[in-house]
């Protein structure tokens, strides 16, 4: 509730300084949401919104469509049915493969940069 209110207001100051305020996750939990980096990537370069929800669920909204994803792995595979010509479009055939549907090799989160206070270590989902 602070934060929503704090984002409908106008900035606050003390002493000519402005407050900001940001969510604060457990560690536990941005481990979690670590393992979304590489798939919110793919969405950003597909031109699709959308939002990570607490604690570790990213909404993906397309075509006036809402879909909700718990894992990674599940979000890579909805990807496999989509892509992105103007608008997005479900392939005509969903066990064949079309040029440019692939989804992008991911990585581990051993190869990801530290990121957003991302450990290197593998964290289960």
């Amino acid at each position: 509730m602070i934060l929503q209110t704090a984002r409908s207001a106008p900035p606050v100051q003390y002493e000519n300084t402005t407050i900001t305020f940001f969510v604060d996750f457990t560690m536990h939990v941005q481990k979690l949401r670590c393992n979304f980096l590489e798939v919110k990537k793919v969405l950003r370069d597909r031109g699709l919104k959308y939002s990570m929800m607490f604690p570790t669920k990213v909404r993906v909204v397309a075509e006036g469509k809402t879909w909700y994803f718990e894992k990674p792995q599940d979000t890579f595979d909805w990807l496999e049915g989509w892509r992105t010509v103007g608008t997005l479009q479900r392939k005509t055939h969903p066990g064949k493969r079309q040029q440019g549907t692939d989804r992008p090799e991911h990585r581990t989160s051993q190869e990801h940069p530290r990121e957003h206070g991302c450990s290197l270590e593998q964290t289960e989902t």
